[in-house]
């Protein structure tokens, strides 16, 4: 069995999404993989891209005792900077809540006090609230959030980002798809224009989905199939890091040196070894319209082997380009998540660069 977040996925249902996925990607194209020494030709959306590095060796937010994931950093208007992430408290019953930190500067973080967002224990959340991405929006803070283990999509607003008022639609997304297999988590929303775009991990890893909306409540699928799905490649005949699960991702928008709009996607895929366990990776696959994604030949751009680097979003702090990400901890004799940093440099560094390394 494959323990995916709060889930065990069995292998028979692993190959048997495989097979559908495999059937949904010839009807989206697929994912190109040719191109230069960095991923593409100049005119492929995953050009130019360069791996990452893990060359701060300290946790960005770790606590013993709790399990962090799904880190969604967000530039507060007054320069400083908010990150929400879930927290699911290590030996705890199951349950998680999304907890607000805050940094001056990027480079330490506090968590902040009455900061939880905590899961409601009657209806469809479960006690369950994970995955969350923030937008700062006509003056308030709008948060689309997993819950109920993967059973939909919940919207709630904020002025202070400590008190939120739920939407009275809520849930605003459900899993319909067969692919989607009851499961919803991993989100992703974008502004993009006049209208909101929701990117989504379906089917405890089957693949990545994509929607859209006018007002964030309801949405309608841009594809039915999923837009980026584990390659399926057998052992031996090709590169297999994201054999059997797309397990989170996050999207972000740049414009490219041509002026093309760029969407940009970081993604963990997975292979199970052979004793049950996760293999885990970052990969980056890149696209101009948003929906029709290449992915990167030189596939991942981090990875350390064991069941390590999930949840990526590609931000930039202290004027550098960083990933965060979770990762699992199994320092100080606890097994649990960390949130971490990596930049490009090869060469071991501290947070904030300029202090002394340890």
């Amino acid at each position: 069995m494959v323990d995916f977040g709060n889930r065990a996925v069995s292998v028979s249902m692993v190959m048997m999404k495989l097979i559908l996925v495999s059937a949904l990607l010839i009807l989206v194209g697929g994912c190109a993989t040719e191109g230069g020494p960095n991923g593409g030709a100049a005119a492929l959306p995953n050009a130019g891209i360069l791996p990452y590095s893990k060359s701060i060796a300290d946790p960005l937010v770790g606590a013993s005792g709790h399990d962090y994931r799904r880190p969604w950093i967000v530039a507060k208007p007054n320069k400083e900077w908010a990150m929400w992430i879930t927290d699911r408290t290590a030996g705890a019953d199951g349950t998680s809540t999304i907890t607000l930190f805050e940094s001056p500067d990027g480079a330490v973080w506090t968590e902040r006090e009455n900061g939880r967002f905590v899961g409601q224990t009657e209806g469809w959340e479960n006690g369950w609230v994970a995955d969350p991405t923030v937008t700062y929006h006509n003056g308030q803070i709008w948060m689309w959030y997993a819950a109920g283990e993967g059973a939909g999509v919940g919207l709630a607003k904020s002025i202070d980002g400590l008190s939120w008022e739920r939407a009275e639609s809520n849930p605003v997304f459900v899993p319909e798809e067969v692919w989607e297999i009851d499961s919803i988590r991993s989100l992703s929303v974008l502004r993009v224009g006049e209208t909101w775009r929701l990117y989504y991990v379906g089917g405890k890893g089957a693949g990545v989905g994509v929607a859209e909306s006018e007002d964030g409540l309801v949405w309608k699928r841009l594809e039915i199939a999923p837009i980026l799905a584990p390659s399926g490649e057998i052992e031996g005949t090709g590169s297999s890091w994201d054999r059997d699960l797309i397990v989170s991702m996050s999207v972000g928008i740049e414009k490219t040196a041509a002026g093309r709009t760029q969407f940009r996607m970081w993604y963990s895929g997975a292979r199970e070894r052979t004793d049950g366990t996760l293999d885990v990776g970052i990969g980056f696959a890149g696209s101009f319209d948003g929906t029709h994604f290449e992915t990167m030949a030189e596939n991942p751009v981090l990875r350390d082997g064991g069941y390590g680097e999930t949840d990526p979003q590609e931000t930039k702090l202290l004027g550098m380009r960083v990933l965060i990400y979770s990762e699992f901890w199994k320092k100080e004799g606890i097994n649990r998540h960390v949130i971490r940093l990596a930049t490009h440099s090869k060469e071991p560094m501290s947070w904030p660069p300029g202090t002394p390394t340890q």
